[in-house]
């Protein structure tokens, strides 16, 4: 880590890099509508469609970049959300992991309805990070947040159930988040699953409890 600390002083460029090839691309595009003016005889003409096409350009692009991100990185509240993700994605690759913590909690407080940076923090902690308590909260965050969002939901309460019966080796803390996937989705395989998993846990409850 301590190599790393000169370098992360210096500005990430992932944001600055799209921009700058964005710029080139629409340069190039508008070189075309330079093409008018000059057969026109007016160089005025020529300069202000060059103008109008470049910033043209520019709006095609960011458009085209924001749904390509959205396709990426789905279920976000916005595009500037997922840019976010992805720069602690990259944090992660090479091995920031405290800064990859501070930027997901940072997109966690920026975009309060979206259930995608906590349950990636939650995911981070737990399994880059070695702090599975910590963990607990995010996933819980990331429940909540997707109550609206059955996939979300049904996804952050079966990994928490997973952290306390695999992880934290803690299983009778899991019962109430399974009760919940019972019920808010009875006629889901998670809600099936969570019931088995229900009777397994209070069956190993008894049994401890008899010996």
């Amino acid at each position: 880590m301590s190599a790393d600390r000169p370098r992360s002083r210096r500005p990430i460029r992932d944001v600055d890099s799209v921009a700058r090839a964005h710029r080139i691309k629409a340069f190039g595009w508008s070189l075309f509508a330079l093409l008018p003016g000059f057969i026109a005889g007016s160089p005025l003409f020529a300069i202000g469609g060059f103008a109008l096409a470049f910033a043209g350009s520019l709006i095609v692009a960011e458009y085209s970049g924001r749904v390509g991100t959205g396709l990426y990185f789905p279920g976000g509240s916005s595009t500037k959300g997922a840019r976010e993700y992805s720069l602690a994605e990259s944090l992660i690759v090479r091995g920031r992991l405290d800064e990859a913590v501070a930027e997901l909690e940072r997109a966690s407080a920026r975009y309060p309805d979206d259930p995608d940076p906590p349950m990636r923090l939650a995911r981070l902690l737990r399994d880059q990070c070695a702090r599975p308590v910590d963990a607990v909260t995010w996933f819980l965050t990331a429940a909540e947040r997707g109550r609206s969002e059955p996939g979300a939901e049904i996804s952050a309460l079966r990994e928490l159930v997973e952290l306390y019966t695999s992880v934290l080796r803690t299983p009778p803390r899991a019962l109430p988040h399974l009760a919940r996937l019972a019920s808010r989705h009875a006629d889901s395989a998670a809600g099936a699953w969570a019931r088995r998993e229900i009777v397994a846990i209070k069956q190993s409850i008894h049994e401890e409890e008899a010996e």
